[in-house]
């Protein structure tokens, strides 16, 4: 299965199923399943500014999961965003501030979220900006655990 990076506190709100959009530069070709991998980077300065005043969150708590697998989603579509107003159309399912806008960048669409119950510790190999692999059991034994009755068709 591929690993999507997302950085934290991104990463909580799509694993939440509140954010179904993950912005980005570049198109996404592939459609299926991921696993969502919170990075172990810091909350940038900006992103506290805005999830403060627009949000309404007021502060970020620091024990929130890094370095770890913590959700199961499918890629289902991208969303090419060629003006600031069709960007700001979608906030609902992105959450990104305006300043997040740039002239050509994607939307890529997460659908089926599945939260993992324990999150899977896991290093990003070297290199690796926005993908790598995982070992499928890994995710779906967690999901089978404590959200299927067995596992899904995917890798049956």
């Amino acid at each position: 299965m591929k690993v999507h990076a997302i950085r934290q506190p991104w990463a909580a709100l799509v694993a939440q199923g509140v954010k179904c959009m993950d912005i980005r530069s570049r198109n996404c070709h592939y459609r299926g399943p991921v696993a969502i991998y919170a990075t172990r980077g810091n909350v940038r300065r900006k992103e506290k500014i805005y999830f403060k005043n627009v949000l309404g969150v007021r502060e970020i708590p620091e024990y929130i999961n890094r370095g770890r697998l913590i959700a199961y989603a499918e890629i289902t579509d991208t969303i090419r965003f060629d003006t600031p107003e069709k960007f700001a159309a979608y906030s609902e399912c992105h959450y990104c501030s305006p300043f997040y806008y740039k002239d050509g960048c994607y939307g890529w669409v997460f659908s089926n979220v599945k939260h993992l119950h324990h999150p899977i510790d896991y290093k990003m190999p070297k290199g690796c900006v926005n993908w790598s692999k995982v070992d499928d059991w890994s995710i779906y034994s967690d999901l089978e655990r404590y959200q299927f009755t067995s596992i899904p068709d995917v890798i049956a």
